[in-house]
């Protein structure tokens, strides 16, 4: 018989699958399997250590769980579901979880072009930086990786899944790399070893969504300083480690904003623009 913390858990990853339609319901349930097979992992439910018999039992079970819904992510979006994979770090791959067989389950997509950066129009400086970065990365790739790019169709259906537009030069960024770790470093904790990651699209959430909030976009557009810096449904879009992001919110007249978006608490408007935050991450001069 199952332990009483496995049998609430899998209850309530059985509901969660059971509505499940979008990428992002399925990527939720496997962040949470995947914590819970950690925890067996160290022989544990729930901060209580187990019997082995027990904890073989439950690891049985919730894997089973995790499968089906990797299988629904890969069904749902499959590239999503192969990044989703590629880009768990070493400490976050619960033992059990046979990656190679999971990878079988994925109908690999047609492979995107990325842009042309000469014949693509878009603002010299952005431009600048974007061939800057691509140097960097071709210079020391172990040390700067950068993802294949994201689609239009890929951009557009996040879009609406978010339900807010991103910038134009946000989206110029995904169809060139659909994430990136930069300035990687061996032993680092953060994800992907780096201090400076583009998001995936696929794991752009709202501070509402990370704080455990409803999801959607606000009804009244932020106007204020102090709105602009409190809106819940600012998208944490570059990781800088440690709970740290830089996310992006727009104000009533069009303008983008990034927010030095502590751990803490947000912390002030760094810039306005793709251009000037890669610049900044260039010279070593983020938050």
């Amino acid at each position: 018989m199952n332990h009483p913390g496995a049998q609430v858990f899998m209850k309530s990853i059985q509901r969660e699958l059971e509505k499940a339609h979008l990428p992002k319901h399925y990527t939720n349930c496997l962040r949470r399997i995947f914590d819970f097979l950690l925890q067996l992992d160290a022989g544990m439910i729930n901060g209580q250590v187990v019997p082995s018999e027990t904890r073989d039992t439950a690891y049985v079970d919730v894997l089973q769980l995790g499968r089906e819904a990797f299988e629904g992510l890969a069904s749902a979006n499959p590239k999503q579901a192969q990044e989703w994979l590629d880009g768990r770090p070493v400490w976050a791959r619960p033992r059990g979880v046979d990656f190679t067989s999971w990878r079988s389950s994925i109908r690999v997509p047609a492979k995107v072009a990325p842009l042309d950066l000469d014949a693509t129009p878009m603002h010299e400086d952005l431009r600048r930086q974007l061939k800057a970065l691509t140097s960097l990365a071709q210079r020391d790739p172990a040390r700067h990786l950068l993802h294949p790019p994201a689609s239009m169709e890929e951009i557009h259906q996040r879009e609406l899944e978010l339900g807010v537009r991103l910038p134009e030069d946000l989206k110029l960024l995904y169809r060139l790399w659909n994430g990136f770790a930069l300035f990687r470093r061996e032993g680092s904790y953060d994800a992907e070893g780096s201090p400076f990651r583009l998001v995936p699209l696929y794991n752009l959430q709202t501070y509402r969504e990370a704080s455990g909030g409803d999801t959607g976009p606000q009804e009244i557009p932020p106007k204020t300083l102090a709105e602009l810096l409190t809106d819940p449904d600012r998208l944490q879009v570059f990781d800088l480690g440690n709970g740290s992001f830089l996310s992006w919110s727009r104000a009533t007249d069009g303008q983008s904003v990034w927010i030095d978006d502590f751990r803490e608490g947000p912390r002030g408007i760094v810039s306005s623009s793709v251009a000037e935050i890669l610049k900044m991450a260039f010279s070593q001069d983020l938050p």
